[in-house]
This record gives C-alpha cells, sequence and structure tokens, in this order.
C-alpha cells in the first residue's frame, strides 16, 4: 500500500463519506481523529510553504524579524518567536508554515474558492480540480526526534504547541538545528487563538524540519500509509461551493471581518443559476 494514496468522489455522498471517514484503521484504544486536512483549488499545487513557492526562503529571517518590529503596536502582548510565525502565516507572510484545518469542510471551501481577500469569478474558481489532503499527524510524529517524541508523548498531545516549541528552544527559522543528527521531520503545530482566524479556520500548522526536503517527498517516504489526496473535480464544485455556503462555511466566517464579508458577498452574487454550472 503507497504511503500517499489518492482517490476521486463521483458524487457530494461519496464526497462526504471520503471526508469524514478515516481512510486506515484507527490507532488502538483512540476515538478521535487523527487526521489533520488541508485544500487547495488546484490539484497541481504542491505542498510547498509560502517561502518555497516565492524562492525566497534566504530572506526567511528578515521577514519574521521586520514582521515582528513593524507589527507591535501599544497593547501587544508579549509572546514568543512561534507566535510570531503564526501571525505572520494567517495575515499573508511568507513563511515556512504550511496551514491546516482540523475541520474537513473548512478544508473543502479551501478547495472551491482561492485563499486571498480579492475575490474570483467562478469560471477561475472551477476550471481545475482541486485537492483535499488527509493527513496523519500520529503517524508523522512517529519520525520526530526522540526528544520531541517522547515529551509529546508526556503531554498527551499529538500537536506541538507554539509554548512547546519555545520551552524546547528550537529555532523557528531551523527547526532541524537543534537535532543535528535527526533525519528530517514534519512538526504539526497547534497554534494558540490570538486570532478570530485561527478559530474560525479550526487552524493547524506544520513546518518542514528542513525546507530542501520536499514535503511529499519526506511524505512519500513514509514506510506506512499516512497520507490521502481526495481529487475534487471541478465538476463538482459549483455544487459543493453552494452546499458549503448553506452551511454557513464561507469566507465571512473563515475570515472574519469586513474584508471577509466583502468577499463572500462578491462571489455569492457572481454565482450563475444552477442551470448554467459547468
Amino acid at each position: 500500500m503507497a504511503a500517499v494514496e489518492e482517490i476521486r468522489p463521483t458524487s457530494w455522498a461519496h464526497l462526504q463519506e471520503l471526508l469524514f471517514t478515516d481512510p486506515w484503521p484507527g490507532h488502538a484504544g483512540e476515538f478521535h481523529s487523527h487526521l489533520i486536512h488541508r485544500g487547495t483549488i488546484d490539484v497541481a499545487w504542491k505542498l510547498d510553504s509560502s517561502l518555497e513557492r516565492l524562492a525566497i526562503v534566504k530572506h526567511e529571517g528578515s521577514l519574521l524579524r521586520n514582521f515582528t518590529k513593524y507589527s507591535r503596536l501599544p497593547g501587544t502582548p508579549d509572546v514568543g518567536k512561534w507566535d510570531w510565525l503564526t501571525i505572520g502565516q494567517h495575515h499573508g507572510l511568507p513563511t515556512r508554515l504550511l496551514d491546516w484545518t482540523y475541520s474537513p469542510l473548512v478544508a473543502l471551501h479551501f478547495a472551491t474558492t482561492e485563499a486571498r481577500s480579492v475575490p474570483m469569478s467562478p469560471t477561475d474558481l472551477y476550471k481545475t480540480d482541486g485537492v483535499v489532503w488527509h493527513l496523519d499527524y500520529v503517524r508523522a510524529n512517529e519520525r520526530l526526534p526522540d526528544t520531541l517524541k517522547r515529551d509529546l508523548e508526556k503531554q498527551e498531545a499529538f500537536a506541538a504547541t507554539t509554548k512547546f516549541l519555545d520551552e524546547h528552544d528550537i529555532d523557528p527559522m531551523n527547526p532541524g538545528r537543534s537535532f543535528p543528527t535527526a533525519d528530517p521531520f514534519l512538526l504539526i503545530i497547534e497554534p494558540p487563538s490570538l486570532d478570530d482566524r485561527v478559530v474560525n479556520q479550526y487552524a493547524g500548522l506544520s513546518a518542514m524540519s528542513d525546507l530542501s526536503v520536499p514535503m511529499i517527498d519526506w511524505l512519500e517516504a513514509a514506510p506506512e500509509p499516512i497520507a490521502l489526496k481526495i481529487i475534487i473535480p471541478k465538476e463538482m464544485k459549483p455544487e459543493i461551493r453552494e452546499k458549503l455556503d448553506k452551511a454557513n462555511i464561507n469566507e465571512r466566517v473563515i475570515y472574519p471581518g469586513l474584508d471577509g464579508l466583502s468577499t463572500w458577498l462578491a462571489r455569492y452574487y457572481q454565482s450563475g443559476p444552477r442551470s448554467d454550472w459547468p
């Protein structure tokens, strides 16, 4: 069985089954799902961070330093480096972080609309297949350095908090530096609820310890199934989008505030009648 599997739903009902059913046998003694999800509008997009996509990895330190400097306003709470990285990620700063969510429906939202404030036309939104990724973060943790794995287990946790990472003196610019003899690893991070976006998106994050190792290569090297790639057919996107809006999974909620409201309204009123759906 491949470490990264791929499947294409044939209907809305089939899609819901795929989204809410764990694809692999449950972990012994556990009740809750061990999956985290990520949606993108184009199936061709890689699991690359914004730093990698923009080819500005060498400026990572300068980006975070200046973001911290210029965004610190009176009354800003004293937060750590990983907190600043999280805040920057959720406000468009290029970072090594990759956005995930514990909600498969939030991931489906991002597979059917662009993750930005400028609304796209339905023609652009529905011209390509999308994708929702499932990642088993418990199996990902099996490849963590022993110290991190042991300390997470002591806390009965599967995702590292920003406080945990700061306490272990893990450099957000180079997480692997603290473990020079370890193989590349993937950090699954549970961000603090520093703003409403983190809460409303049921957000999770990931960070590769070494950006020279593509995340997809790391996943495909896993000794057991670890990720599922659900292809979202472009023909299904209009139906999916309508049903997500009906379920209140939209920009107004995902991006609380006037910007999210405006983006939702602009997209909503561009939607054509059902007979015009591709």
